[in-house]
């Protein structure tokens, strides 16, 4: 009886030091890649925008294009919400579309956006109290 409680708590206590790993992958890993800006605020946007967006998840690094400027920043991933501030060309912005785009994309991260991966990855939507951003896979 002595040896079987001395090895139950041996075990207990080597599995109490063993590190535990998140149920669910970082929300930066499901969209790892470049993505076209096809919506924002569930209005979509018109084919000829070349607004992209390019996440790099190992580093945690956000570059693109957002309909006026390029954009480029470092992002945090807390909860399941993306959060970082952006840095920004800052050239004339021809075009409301364009301007409400930039606009979008600046306040998603700055105020952390939730992350939902839809249409078995070739979606995501970024979703933050100012509106929503919906993005798709480049090929």
């Amino acid at each position: 009886m002595r040896k079987l409680f001395l090895g139950s708590v041996l075990t207990l206590g080597l599995s109490a030091c063993a590190s535990v790993m998140p149920a669910t992958p970082s929300a930066a890993a499901s969209f790892d890649g470049e993505w076209n800006i096809i919506k924002v605020n569930d209005k979509a946007i018109s084919s000829d925008s070349r607004a992209i967006l390019v996440f790099d998840a190992q580093t945690m690094r956000i570059t693109g294009f957002d309909g006026c400027n390029r954009v480029m920043g470092s992002l945090k991933d807390e909860n399941q919400q993306l959060k970082g501030m952006l840095a920004s060309t800052k050239m004339a912005c021809m075009g409301d579309e364009n301007r409400t785009i930039s606009r979008a994309v600046g306040q998603a991260f700055a105020n952390g956006a939730e992350v939902k991966v839809l249409e078995a990855g070739k979606l995501i939507e970024l979703k933050s109290k100012d509106g929503s951003l919906t993005l798709g896979k480049r090929p």
